[in-house]
């Protein structure tokens, strides 16, 4: 595959960024033009390309819960979604199977897998295998889960909690002895803390008495998890939550009572895998979990670029910062759920002052200084590029998931790039 000089331009005239035609241009640009340079590739930065590789083949981010029914799983979905896409209730104990189910509202994706039968103990009805277990190591055995929350009810966190942690404990083994390098981390999630005394205490739940109830239930069911949960290697958490919408016949949310699920998807977002974490940004639209994958993006780009732009081979760094940069902008743009339509990618470069060929220029001045200094415009020329890179990805993420003036954006990159001018020269 060549890239074309004007590949960067050409993309414009699509009226929509193609995501498989970026993933094909950089996964060759990563297996064959890497390895032709002549600046060595450290071993932190072939796995930061791994990591990035893995996002831009994104994917739903997969979820499984375990809890009994009632303890509010379909409530903490459409949390997560903002949208009344289960009806309360319905986490599907009348279905005979376990089954992945692909819950989509708007833009937003999740993959569920729901434990019908834990902490029932019995048989689950019309089931197809002999118990709950079997029938969700069948579905585990299709793909494994990235997290797994294991929902209580804040009252009901004493309520004969070991047969619930000893089920979870199966599940988990299960997981293990199917996918051994899997990496799925397990969230204890104290749920309905609103219906915690005093229950007139409405969000943030700031009275005294509510906060002591709150923290109860959470050392609980903490405790009785570091008791019982047979890993112990395995790091532990638990996070109340409270998931009440009431929304109205049609649709319209009436009652917003949902607390601490920025927290819960900020814990999540810690240990999922690099190919979920753009769905799992876009879809709880947390701005803090935004932020930190799109500045992990960023960093990555940032020391490609770097590296590319400090090769001695003339011109060997065009177009591919001009797309890598673009791609750069565009992931940033998909993780704050924002369209990739041309016009809107157009309208944000412009808004904030943004002229990626701008720095073709800064890049020349460096080139001209290598004929003096053998070497030395090289370095400036990689410093140029990452540090362009840099102030490009900051600039999208405060436009994008930040909401920031335009205004006060245009300012910080024209002084930022002024730096870099005046450091170059």
């Amino acid at each position: 595959m060549t890239m074309k000089s004007d590949f960067s331009s050409s993309m414009f005239n699509e009226s929509n960024l193609n995501y498989d035609l970026l993933k094909k241009i950089y996964e060759e640009f990563v297996n064959s033009n890497m390895g032709k340079l002549v600046i060595k590739i450290s071993p932190k930065l072939k796995n930061e390309l791994r990591d990035l590789i893995e996002i831009l083949n994104s994917r739903p981010p997969r979820v499984m819960t375990i809890g009994r029914r009632g303890s509010g799983k379909s409530s903490l979905i459409n949390a997560f979604l903002g949208s009344r896409v289960l009806k309360v209730g319905s986490v599907i104990a009348q279905t005979p199977t376990n089954e992945w189910l692909t819950i989509e509202s708007g833009n937003k994706t999740i993959e569920i897998l729901d434990s019908r039968g834990a902490g029932e103990g019995e048989k689950v009805r019309n089931a197809i295998h002999g118990n709950a277990l079997d029938s969700i190591s069948e579905a585990i055995q299709e793909k494994y889960p990235d997290t797994i929350l294991f929902l209580v009810k804040a009252k009901e966190v004493d309520a004969n909690i070991e047969h619930d942690i000893e089920f979870l404990n199966k599940v988990y083994k299960v997981i293990k002895s199917n996918y051994s390098d899997s990496k799925v981390s397990v969230i204890g999630v104290v749920t309905q803390v609103d219906e915690l005394d005093p229950i007139r205490v409405y969000k943030p739940f700031n009275d005294n008495t509510k906060q002591k109830n709150i923290y109860t239930a959470v050392k609980h069911l903490y405790d009785m998890m570091y008791k019982y949960f047979d890993d112990k290697d395995l790091k532990l958490n638990v996070v109340p939550v409270s998931a009440y919408m009431h929304f109205g016949e049609d649709g319209r949310l009436i009652d917003d009572l949902r607390w601490n699920i920025d927290t819960l998807a900020e814990e999540i977002s810690k240990n999922i895998p690099s190919q979920a974490q753009m769905a799992f940004a876009k879809m709880t639209e947390v701005k803090k979990v935004q932020s930190e994958i799109a500045e992990k993006i960023v960093n990555i780009f940032t020391a490609i670029t770097g590296t590319i732009g400090a090769e001695p081979i003339p011109a060997a760094d065009l177009p591919i910062l001009t797309s890598l940069q673009i791609t750069m902008i565009s992931m940033v743009a998909a993780i704050s759920g924002r369209s990739l339509a041309l016009k809107s990618m157009k309208e944000m470069l412009a808004a904030i002052g943004i002229n990626i060929g701008g720095a073709f220029l800064l890049r020349e001045i460096a080139r001209a200084l290598s004929k003096l200094w053998v070497g030395y415009g090289n370095l400036i020329s990689g410093a140029i590029a990452g540090g362009t890179t840099k102030i490009y990805g900051k600039a999208a993420i405060d436009y994008f998931i930040n909401n920031k003036d335009e205004n006060t954006i245009r300012k910080a990159v024209d002084n930022e790039l002024m730096n870099i001018r005046e450091t170059s020269t």
